[in-house]
């Protein structure tokens, strides 16, 4: 029992780093991997939920109430919207990116947005995420501190990959938009000259 309690604190403290060394001991074979896998799960899960309580419950009233510039204030709430209609996702693909993990949930929390589904999300990304480490440890078979170096190397690939196809899907839509907007006005400058012209 005491293990059990001081691998999972290990998990909620220290995050990846502890998970990472933790599965690698379970591949190597110090662990029995389910009970690694189990312990993992669970104290994954356990902090993301301690960071959506602290977003949920944080006065951001006190924070943002003081916008009073129209712009940004309208901003503030478009990325609101934004984020609730994309939340899930956010939570799931954040698992893999450098940095983003943390302030997501937070920010899931602080939108007041249901726990069940986030809960459901984040069993799912850190079971992905448990899968490819215990992939990755099993197929390499390096030591420990090579085998970090490779997740931490795999994981700012991620994030690489997955912020260059944001800007890249962003600029896309933008200039999908402009286009669609100019073709639109294009037709209804031909429309006004053949009405002119009957």
């Amino acid at each position: 029992m005491t293990q059990f309690i001081f691998l999972l604190l290990g998990i909620m403290v220290l995050g990846d780093s502890a998970l990472i060394a933790l599965i690698y001991f379970a591949i190597a074979g110090n662990f029995d991997f389910l009970y690694a896998a189990y312990i993992a799960l669970l104290g994954t899960i356990i902090a993301d939920c301690i960071w959506y309580s602290l977003g949920r419950f944080f006065p951001s009233g006190l924070v943002f109430g003081w916008i009073r510039v129209p712009k940004i204030k309208q901003k503030y709430f478009e990325f609101s919207a934004f984020f609730e209609r994309h939340s899930l996702k956010a939570i799931f693909y954040s698992k893999f990116f450098v940095g983003l993990r943390t302030p997501i949930r937070a920010l899931y929390g602080a939108q007041k947005l249901p726990l069940f589904p986030f809960i459901i999300v984040n069993f799912f990304a850190a079971l992905v995420w448990i899968l490819l480490i215990s992939l990755l440890a099993f197929v390499l078979r390096k030591s420990l501190p090579e085998f970090e170096n490779v997740i931490q190397d795999t994981i700012l690939a991620l994030s690489v990959l997955g912020f260059a196809t944001v800007i890249l899907v962003l600029l896309a839509k933008k200039y999908l938009v402009k286009k669609i907007h100019e073709e639109v006005l294009h037709s209804e400058e031909d429309n006004a000259k053949s009405n002119r012209n009957v």
